[in-house]
């Protein structure tokens, strides 16, 4: 789409505004073959289709014999004419007054039309043969049986473009030939922390500065949604030293960036960005934590670059990386654009207050009870900077704005904290 949306100043979208923007900049990724070894939590590019019935025969589905339904009453005694197993070809057949037997997932003897189970026959041999004696009674046709083409036809569709391959995805995958699968590739992604105040996590801090928290968190998020992710390290608040880094970043197809995007002196990154040629979406989101937000995008050579200013605070961080980045990710990746941020419903077990007029994602943990039961209790949070909290959260909570407080026992919205 065009870039006509910078948001007047001071101006908050809303979350669905603000992902809306983001979906309409999306491209997806070019299609690459892969292993079907390697599709586990890839989206298919283009529908696949089954080569051949599945079963490709009718399946004998137990260890046993192999019969004419019709034979079959209490105490019938039947001849064994040989014996079948799986991956033989039959050349044997079943008549009136005779058994084959079989084993499981061997192809069903022409002629028969049922299968024993081995443990409900008495096998003797005789001086003419093997015999084998049943006391059942109405024992009817295709009992034991898979026929040919059941579970699928040749040409039935298998898996639907989009979809997202699970590890038991690739047992279909290899039953119906597809030994190479097309899928979306994954963005290529950098990743930069801004601000005077950061070392890296392995420097013991001097006055008034603190370990870089927020670069290996945010790698951290996105490592299922990117093969390749470059950490950038650390930018100071210096104008040339950012645009250099900045620069860098723009080469790949997302750039995240967090802190400098608030109004401060030093939150230089909307000025940097539009030096270096980057159009601004929007700036500024109604969500707490996470206002700050800003979202740009830079077409050069053919290329695009996403790029994302989250807040410096550790939460404000981690939320919008949650709501915003991911979904531009996985959209990247061959996603559908979800209707909503998903969210799934739970009971409050602690009465729960939230101040201002922005929705706000509040750190939480989502637990089952001894009734089975989804509980959501929001956890002592100090503020966007409190990863302590944050590191014991595996949930974040959805309150929209209100006044009054949310009492035990409402029912919520959530999600997983997924990194």
């Amino acid at each position: 789409g065009g870039l006509s949306f910078t948001t007047g100043a001071g101006l908050l979208i809303s979350i669905e505004q603000a992902l809306n923007l983001i979906a309409g900049q999306v491209r997806r990724g070019v299609v690459e073959s892969v292993p079907l070894t390697a599709v586990v939590g890839r989206r298919l590019a283009a529908k696949l289709c089954c080569d051949r019935d599945s079963p490709p025969f009718d399946k004998c589905m137990m260890d046993g014999f192999a019969v004419l339904a019709s034979d079959i009453a209490p105490g019938v005694r039947l001849r064994v004419a040989g014996q079948l197993l799986a991956g033989q070809s039959v050349s044997t057949g079943v008549v009136a007054g005779t058994a084959l037997r079989v084993m499981t997932g061997a192809p069903l003897p022409t002629g028969a039309d049922a299968v024993i189970m081995v443990e409900s026959a008495r096998v003797e041999m005789r001086d003419e043969g093997e015999f084998a004696t049943f006391d059942l009674e109405n024992y009817s046709p295709g009992r034991n049986v898979m026929v040919r083409g059941a579970s699928m036809r040749a040409g039935d569709p298998v898996f639907a473009a989009g979809h997202q391959f699970r590890a038991v995805d690739v047992g279909l995958l290899a039953e119906t030939g597809h030994e190479n699968v097309d899928v979306f590739a994954l963005p290529d992604v950098a990743v930069l922390a801004t601000g005077n105040e950061l070392v890296r996590c392995g420097e013991s801090p001097g006055a008034a500065k603190i370990r870089n928290s927020n670069g290996p968190m945010l790698t951290a998020c996105i490592q299922s949604l990117s093969d390749s992710i470059t950490d950038l390290g650390i930018a100071s608040d210096q104008r040339d030293e950012l645009a250099a880094l900045v620069s860098h970043g723009l080469r790949h197809e997302v750039l995240v960036l967090s802190g400098g995007v608030s109004e401060g002196m030093a939150d230089l990154v909307p000025e940097v960005m539009a030096e270096l040629g980057v159009t601004e979406v929007f700036h500024k989101v109604a969500i707490k934590p996470g206002k700050p937000l800003w979202f740009g995008v830079l077409d050069r050579d053919g290329q695009r670059c996403l790029v994302f200013g989250l807040p410096g605070n550790p939460v404000s961080s981690l939320v919008c990386c949650e709501i915003f980045v991911r979904v531009a990710l996985e959209l990247m990746a061959g996603a559908e654009m979800p209707e909503a941020v998903a969210t799934r419903a739970g009971s409050l077990t602690n009465d729960h207050t939230v101040k201002g007029d922005r929705p706000t994602w509040w750190p939480a943990r989502h637990e089952i009870d001894d009734q089975g039961c989804l509980r959501i209790t929001a956890l002592p949070w100090l503020g966007s900077a409190d990863m302590r909290c944050l590191a014991q959260a595996n949930a974040l909570a959805f309150f929209p704005p209100r006044s009054e407080a949310w009492p035990a026992g409402s029912i919520i919205r959530w999600r997983p904290v997924v990194a």
